[in-house]
């Protein structure tokens, strides 16, 4: 028989277990970081199991009953088993001794699968030349230049995770060298950073990526790397790679189909809220496809 007492002192705890028709198995809990999480009780013989430690308690401990010769005091898990036969196990639970707290979740704050077109810029301007088709949105370039579609102003923050799925497609004659990617704390072309990737460069296997900082018109590299294996290389959808860049305080993080490649700490981090999508050739025209452009603000 089993019994809860609560009490909302501190304690220093010695355990110690006396199994009624059982055999402990025990382990000692480190004094800097508990880890124990159960102890098992088994078997027809008497057997003393003891665990010592001390841990703080804040809230109520549960104080068990009697059990064969023994009364137990103190307890920090439950019992499960046979009253009658002794067979059973005690539990415990993982006790920490400097928890850290679980974050908030991330809300999303922004989404789009243009399944239904959108208000995202349609229309050729200049070489770039963008459409809504089969719920995706699909960005041409002619010739060898840059676009910087803007996401719809609904998407627009300073600070979140900032999120796109994108592929080169695999049509005859558009299979240039081609970069794509997504930009953030964009104000007025003159500031933002980029986060790029070139799936199909000259590396035999994954591809190069870029964080690129544009301060007042002027650019500069603050973070890449070369041959990634974690971007995905090839032509056509088999080949989406999920792009992802992060701006929290002052810290911005590039992501790659789920692997962080490198958090870049900004002494004066940009702050504007313009955001959307970017693509690059370098020689032969190109066609890139985005779809699932999603925003998450923090909590």
């Amino acid at each position: 028989m089993f019994r809860r007492i609560f009490s909302p002192a501190i304690l220093a705890i010695t355990l110690t277990i006396l199994l009624a028709g059982g055999v402990g198995l025990a382990a000692v809990m480190s004094s800097s970081n508990y880890t124990l999480t159960q102890l098992a009780a088994t078997g027809n013989s008497h057997t003393a199991a003891s665990v010592s430690y001390q841990a703080n308690l804040t809230s109520g401990y549960p104080a068990l009953g009697t059990t064969g010769s023994s009364s137990y005091q103190l307890d920090l898990g439950f019992w499960t088993g046979s009253d009658s036969s002794g067979d059973g196990q005690i539990y415990f639970p993982i006790v920490y001794k400097n928890p850290t707290p679980t974050p908030p979740p991330i809300v999303e704050f922004y989404s789009e699968d243009f399944n239904d077109g959108s208000s995202w810029p349609t229309g050729k301007w200049n070489d770039c030349d963008p459409s809504h088709s089969s719920g995706q949105y699909w960005v041409e370039l002619t010739d060898d230049s840059s676009c910087w579609p803007p996401a719809d102003s609904d998407a627009n923050r300073a600070y979140g995770e900032f999120q796109v799925d994108a592929y080169q497609s695999g049509d005859s004659g558009k299979r240039g060298n081609a970069a794509y990617g997504l930009f953030i704390n964009g104000a007025g072309g003159d500031y933002n950073y980029l986060f790029r990737i070139w799936p199909n460069n000259s590396c035999s296997s994954g591809g190069d990526w870029e964080l690129l900082r544009t301060h007042g018109g002027s650019t500069s590299t603050v973070a890449q790397g070369d041959c990634n294996t974690a971007i995905k290389r090839g032509y056509g959808s088999d080949y989406t790679n999920t792009l992802k860049i992060t701006h929290k305080g002052n810290v911005i993080s590039v992501y790659v189909n789920g692997t962080l490649l490198r958090s870049y700490t900004d002494s004066a981090p940009l702050t504007g809220t313009a955001t959307g999508i970017y693509l690059k050739s370098t020689d032969t025209p190109i066609l890139i496809k985005y779809d699932n452009f999603k925003v998450y603000r923090y909590p």
